[in-house]
Parts: C-alpha cells; structure tokens; sequence
C-alpha cells in the first residue's frame, strides 16, 4: 500500500518563497469543510483536541478525514486503541470517494499534495477535513499556520493551561500580527482529575478572548461538551 504521498520538489512554492518561479495555485472546493488542530508543544492535548473536533462533526453526519503531516502506519496505537470507527483506520487518498472516514498519510506541508487532495474532493459531499501534525514536538507554528489559514475554516490551536512552556507560545502567538486571527481558536485543556479518576475539560476561546482573560477566567470556562460548529 502507497500509504504516502511524496511531495516532488517546488521551486517555487508557497513554503519556500522562491521568487524564480510560481508557485501552484490552489483552489480548494467549497463543497468541503476544512479545519486543522497545531500544537503549542508536545503534550499540549493536540490528539485530544483532533478527538474531540472528529466526534463533534460525525454527530453532525459527516464523513471524516483526519490528515497527518507526518506518515504512521495501519497499526499505529492512534488508529487501534485511541479512535473508534469508521477512524480507526488508514486509507490512501484514493479511496476517499468510497470512504466513510478514516486517517490519510498526507503531508500538507506540501501544495503537491494538497492540490491532489482537492482535485479528489472536488465531487465529494459531506465531507470534512481536519489537518493535524501528529509531532512528538511543537515548534514552526507560524508557518504551519500561514500553510493551513489560506483555506481553513477554522485552525484549533492546543493548549495546556497548566504548562507555561505551553501558555507562553499562545500567548506570544495570539500577538502575531502577521497571522489570520479571527480563524483561530485555542483549545485549552484543564486537569480537573480526582483520586478516583484522571479527567480533563476543555475550554474554547478566540484569539481575542485568550489574549484579554487571565488564566483563572478559562479554567473556570472550561468544560466537557461538544465543539459547536
């Protein structure tokens, strides 16, 4: 199984900001929703957040493709033990059309193979996508983000509120003027376990609201409940 899509090398693309030649010109269907999740740091909630995303838009009955900027295998524990079905599983971008849902080795870092992924949504109803790192590590963010805003609905950006090497990157990147602001979104996790059990609540606020509240606002904001789309 191809389970990778090999990006070929681009003079000029949007990632490299090469001058000497154009770079591809994507143009992404409207007929499909795209949303991502980027990490703050490895630990941040990132899986939890994809997680959470994916249940909220299948209990809206939509057919669910979770993209990986990096490349894992059809055993992988994420796909065995962490997500139920129909996202349990690998499948090649091919096979989206006859697809329920379901995880795709494809690294969106690379217009290449973005613009293959368009081509095969084009015809392709109740569809959504959501763009992930899938990283041991944060780091980048800009430029994933710069990747990701051009044609994104929304960008989910995880946070550990109880880390600061997890809250200090948001908070420096919510100031970034150069990034599309009004499509992200922080997801904040909240430890709120007790003896008994390990429990965490989420809290979404816009960039607006993260850069306004103080920390104790958002753990006091933080719930479980379903993304609202």
């Amino acid at each position: 199984m191809n389970d990778y899509i090999k990006p070929r090398k681009l003079k000029g693309s949007l990632l490299s900001r090469s001058n000497k030649s154009p770079a591809i010109k994507l143009t992404a269907p409207n007929n499909v929703q795209f949303f991502s999740v980027v990490r703050t740091k490895g630990g941040s909630g990132e899986k939890h957040l994809v997680k959470a995303l994916s249940q909220a838009l299948l209990d809206k009955h939509k057919r669910v493709f979770i993209c990986l900027e990096t490349y894992i295998k059809s055993n992988d524990l994420l796909l065995t033990y962490y997500h139920s079905n129909p996202l349990n599983k690998l499948i090649e971008i091919e096979k989206i059309p006859e697809s329920q849902g379901g995880f795709l080795n494809l690294n969106w870092r690379f217009d290449n193979n973005l613009e293959k992924l368009f081509n095969i949504l084009k015809h392709e109803q109740n569809v959504s996508i959501i763009f992930t790192c899938n990283t041991s590590g944060a780091g980048e963010m800009e430029s994933r983000v710069k990747q990701l805003e051009r044609f994104c609905d929304q960008i989910y950006m995880s946070v550990c509120i109880d880390t600061h090497e997890s809250i200090t990157p948001a908070k420096g990147f919510c100031e970034n003027p150069t990034v599309d602001q009004s499509k992200i979104v922080f997801g904040c996790w909240v430890d709120k376990s007790t003896d008994e059990k390990s429990l965490y609540h989420l809290a979404l606020v816009n960039s607006k609201e993260f850069r306004a509240s103080d920390l104790a606002k958002i753990k006091h904001k933080a719930r479980l409940s379903n993304i609202n789309l």
